[in-house]
């Protein structure tokens, strides 16, 4: 009996099985020709062709944390308390919008690299350090957004902007800025 197969370098080879019979006496070893019928051979193996790279297309959905369950308790802590601060009377819409806007500061080289610190970073969100809401039902609906903003989960609203206000005002900051998008009461700019 015998088995072909490949093995991990991809070379074929072949195994016989030989029964203990055959080599049971020197004397009645099998004849050349019957050796030649049991010996291994090498061939090179035939290199599958390369499948193409798969063509993703360009998406503006976040990339995701490892996952929602899995977001850390601080980050996930100072996000709700800027959804709550900046949009807290906003449509879910509107409250995914400003953590978007944080996530993707987050991601920005011109930022720093975590929620908290980019909330707390001098001149941005500088009232949220006093800002202390109540742990009620709101608190739980931010922090299920917040968690689905983190995670990647949620549907992106506002494309790659990283700047928002109050539509009531016209900051300096925004002048040269072009504006991405709209959402209740807030302007989102990139």
């Amino acid at each position: 009996m015998s088995f072909l197969g490949k093995s991990a370098t991809g070379v074929a080879i072949g195994i016989a099985w030989l029964s203990a019979a055959s080599f049971a006496k020197p004397s009645e070893a099998p004849a050349p020709q019957a050796m030649e019928a049991v010996q291994l051979r090498a061939e090179p193996a035939v290199a599958p062709s390369p499948l193409p790279a798969p063509v993703l297309p360009e998406s503006p959905r976040f990339e995701a944390t490892p996952s929602a369950s899995a977001v850390d308790e601080e980050e996930l802590a100072c996000m709700t308390r800027v959804i709550l601060y900046e949009a807290g009377a906003e449509s879910r819409a509107g409250q995914v919008a400003v953590a978007q806007v944080v996530m993707n500061r987050v991601r920005s080289p011109r930022f720093p690299n975590s929620v908290c610190r980019v909330i707390y970073q001098r001149g941005q969100f500088s009232a949220i350090r006093s800002f202390a809401p109540p742990r009620d039902g709101r608190w739980r609906r931010a922090m299920a957004i917040a968690r689905d903003v983190i995670a990647g989960e949620a549907e992106p609203v506002v494309g790659n902007a990283l700047y928002f206000h109050a539509a009531r005002v016209r900051p300096a900051y925004v002048a040269n800025r072009a504006r991405v998008a709209q959402i209740g009461n807030h302007l989102f700019y990139r």
